[in-house]
């Protein structure tokens, strides 16, 4: 029997449903089993926090995660802003790295209301780093950060 495939939406992730269960009739088959796949592990961070700006030039959040990573330590993998932010979440070298970045540059963010009232930087960043560090506070990636962090952390062989 044929099921309609949907496509669930959690967090900002397409997330498809459970492949349905496969024939049980196998006399060798007592339980019903099922494997477990992860499907799209891409992290797609929301602008969380409009105290940091869209700087000029960049047309919305989403494309500002677009940027390329161009900094030395990270260039080979040819990361964007959002793809950097997600490995930073699962893996402890990106994640030391990154909070580097926001300790050493996310701190001189000046901001101002330009003609129209909105919040504009006082003085656009001068090098992608201050770029990545304001990305990553405008969407909140310290506090996810430290979410995905909590509890115990299981390790294997």
């Amino acid at each position: 029997m044929a099921q309609a495939s949907k496509t669930v939406k959690r967090g900002g992730n397409q997330v498809p449903p459970p492949a349905p269960a496969q024939d049980a009739s196998d006399s060798e088959m007592s339980e019903e089993s099922f494997e477990l796949e992860l499907v799209d592990s891409s992290f797609i961070p929301e602008y969380m926090n409009q105290e940091y700006p869209i700087p000029r030039g960049v047309d919305s959040f989403e494309h500002w995660g677009q940027t390329l990573v161009t900094m030395p330590k990270f260039k080979a993998q040819k990361w964007s802003f959002q793809e950097i932010a997600g490995h930073g979440l699962k893996d402890a070298v990106v994640k030391k790295y990154l909070r580097w970045i926001i300790a050493t540059y996310g701190s001189s963010m000046e901001t101002k209301k330009d003609k129209k009232g909105r919040l504009v930087y006082k003085h656009e960043p001068g090098s992608q780093a201050t770029d990545l560090a304001y990305y990553l506070g405008a969407c909140d990636w310290k506090q996810l950060a430290s979410l995905s962090e909590a509890g115990y952390n299981r390790q294997f062989k």
